[in-house]
């Protein structure tokens, strides 16, 4: 701390100090209690802060895939029962050879029959009038963001259901199951053959894999493999190859990223970007794991006792719903607040079910 007579170093302060003292490694002048002077007029003088009218910024989390995975069916009510036909139906041989005057064997069609209750979710926000109409003008509209709000927390909620029913093993046909072992995992090196580990899927499912599903990091991690790469290659040609990878790398807002490769013709490969806030850590995860999934969808709604699906939803369509599945209510609170205001309700019910655990399959501990 250095010390000036006040007389040598400044004037015009408006008003008068014997000496000052600067501070040596701010630069701060400080009178003789240790306050700070300031010695010009400063721009928080004469501007108060307001808010930029054009300026509103945020994060937008990535596509949900919940609904494209599994698929959502309305229902109207809000219990139900499915029925599916045993899938020995389709694969079981019997003795059929007779004599041509012998009795024939006789042989009856196996079903099951499957109750489902549906779980609602749902949340509400209350918008007080005062702060309404005062940010009317602004960038920020409270009704606008209270809507959008409630319908993240709801669709992130189902995201969660949905992905960890199909990443949990125990949902799963033993046989569609497999656990990569330490040394390879696709990102480890020289042992990681990703392709042998699709073909083996592709054969212990009971029927044709549709799509594939993996986070961003397993993906990077499948592409980065040399087969893999050169699949893609052949299947986008040089010029379009390029264009696809930047594709998966960028994976932009709210749009489905997907890519395909030779020899799996027909087959999509879907990145799931979808991340959650880590209370405990501060992080944002992405909802599916570090998992690969494959899952078959013959038809959206099967209907003919021939056609099979690894997953469906069935939504609640019922009372005020409006054939959407979402049910919103704003209501008046005359008693919150000084002067009222109005709670926005959003709610939802719907029962994701795993209808076909031998189609399809699941491949756990993907990266080391």
């Amino acid at each position: 701390m250095t010390a000036y007579r006040l007389a040598d170093t400044i004037k015009g302060v408006g008003q008068k100090y014997d000496w000052l003292e600067i501070d040596d490694d701010t630069g701060v002048m400080l009178d003789r209690r240790g306050q700070k002077i300031q010695a010009e007029l400063m721009p928080g003088a004469v501007h108060d802060a307001t808010e930029i009218p054009t300026y509103l910024q945020g994060l937008v989390n990535k596509k949900m895939m919940a609904d494209e995975v599994s698929r959502p069916i309305p229902y109207e009510y809000t219990t139900g029962r499915y029925t599916a036909v045993d899938p020995r139906d389709s694969f079981e041989a019997a003795s059929v050879k007779v004599g041509i005057a012998a009795w024939l064997p006789e042989i009856t069609t196996r079903l099951s029959k499957t109750t489902f209750t549906m779980e609602f979710r749902g949340a509400c926000t209350f918008i007080n009038d005062v702060t309404d109409a005062e940010a009317h003008g602004g960038p920020y509209s409270p009704r606008l963001q209270a809507a959008k709000r409630i319908l993240k927390v709801m669709q992130i909620d189902r995201e969660i259901d949905v992905w960890t029913m199909l990443s949990t093993a125990a949902n799963w046909n033993a046989n569609n199951v497999v656990t990569l072992t330490s040394g390879f995992e696709w990102n480890t090196g020289v042992n990681a053959n990703p392709i042998a580990d699709i073909e083996n899927m592709i054969t212990d499912s009971d029927d044709d894999i549709t799509d594939f599903w993996m986070n961003r990091a397993v993906s990077f991690a499948l592409i980065d493999n040399e087969a893999v790469r050169d699949r893609m290659f052949q299947f986008y040609g040089a010029a379009g190859a390029p264009q696809k990878l930047a594709e998966i790398h960028r994976a932009d807002g709210n749009e489905r990223v997907s890519f395909m490769l030779a020899g799996f013709d027909g087959i999509r490969f879907n990145i799931v970007n979808a991340k959650r806030h880590n209370a405990t850590t501060g992080l944002r995860d992405t909802i599916l794991g570090d998992d690969f999934i494959g899952t078959v969808e013959a038809t959206p709604e099967p209907t003919s006792g021939e056609d099979g699906n690894t997953t469906v939803t069935f939504r609640y369509s019922g009372v005020a719903t409006g054939g959407t599945g979402y049910v919103e209510r704003t209501a008046r609170l005359e008693g919150r607040g000084v002067f009222g205001g109005s709670m926005m309700y959003i709610s939802q019910g719907d029962v994701p079910l795993m209808v076909g655990p031998t189609l399809g399959g699941l491949i756990k501990n993907v990266l080391a």
